[in-house]
């Protein structure tokens, strides 16, 4: 379904938050991390650029997001893989020009939002365990290492990138 994102080797990122009003606290992020990373965008993502979110893009109202976005237009072809905080329709993400991806698999008995791409699986929380023969890619946990290779976990929160994005091949190693 997403192989066309995933074979042009996409930035990756995960659980931004942009407009969470606690953030700063909970994760101990710089006071201006919108503003520097609004600016890292722009000059790192051209609008060609595939940016893809393993969730948490926002935590805001709608008006607040389209505000916000009027201001601070990001660059690129964005993929948004619902997150536990990405709660508004799928047709106000698509207002935004943000693809919202919303690919439920079965993992041990239930469904997940998660994507694979040949030798990975791509979820906004871990998935533990992580089938036999993959890697996740995934964010959630935020401050977590980034990179468990014996567990097969690679977490691309914001925080363990710091504040700027990974290419997909960089993370498969």
């Amino acid at each position: 379904m997403l192989d066309h994102v995933f074979s042009s080797n996409p930035y990756m990122i995960s659980d931004i938050h942009f407009l969470h009003k606690n953030i700063v606290k909970y994760c101990n992020r710089p006071e201006n991390w919108e503003e520097e990373l609004v600016k890292y965008w722009n000059k790192t993502i051209t609008p060609k650029d595939i940016v893809f979110i393993a969730g948490d893009m926002f935590v805001a109202s709608k008006t607040k997001i389209q505000d916000f976005l009027n201001l601070n237009p990001l660059n690129g072809l964005k993929y948004l893989l619902l997150g536990n905080h990405d709660e508004h329709s799928i047709n106000f993400y698509l207002s935004l020009d943000i693809i919202p991806i919303k690919s439920n698999i079965n993992y041990h008995g239930r469904m997940i939002n998660a994507v694979t791409y040949e030798d990975v699986i791509i979820s906004h929380c871990p998935l533990v365990p992580v089938p036999s023969g993959y890697y996740n890619i995934h964010g959630h946990t935020h401050n977590s290492p980034f990179r468990q290779k014996e567990d097969k976990h690679i977490n691309i929160s914001i925080e363990v990138l710091d504040y700027k994005f990974a290419r997909f091949n960089d993370l498969r190693g």
